[in-house]
């Protein structure tokens, strides 16, 4: 079930223990820009709201897409190089040869 940005927000808040304060400094954002945004339920720009995923360990996409519920995706997860796309590709085509 998809979850409001505004929601988001709030719920990664509560997850890291942070104050609005510390998410903004963080962030590089405005005094109260987050609490506005929340209490008014704005969906900021693209810049800030890259900002604030950026602070908050997570995907913009993820934080912008409604949706999109909790929890939020694991964007940890390291992208492959060419050479293991290419082994990988190997080894499907050996599978599906036998």
């Amino acid at each position: 079930m998809g979850m409001k940005f505004y929601d988001k927000l709030r719920k990664l808040q509560e997850e890291h223990g942070y104050a609005w304060a510390q998410i903004e400094r963080k962030a590089g954002l405005g005094r109260n820009r987050i609490t506005n945004m929340v209490n008014n339920h704005q969906v900021p720009n693209a810049i800030d709201g890259i900002k604030l995923a950026r602070a908050l360990g997570v995907s913009a996409e993820w934080l912008f897409d409604e949706n999109q519920g909790w929890p939020p995706p694991d964007i940890s997860a390291r992208r492959l190089t060419p050479e293991e796309v290419k082994a990988r590709v190997v080894q499907i085509l050996e599978l599906l040869r036998e």
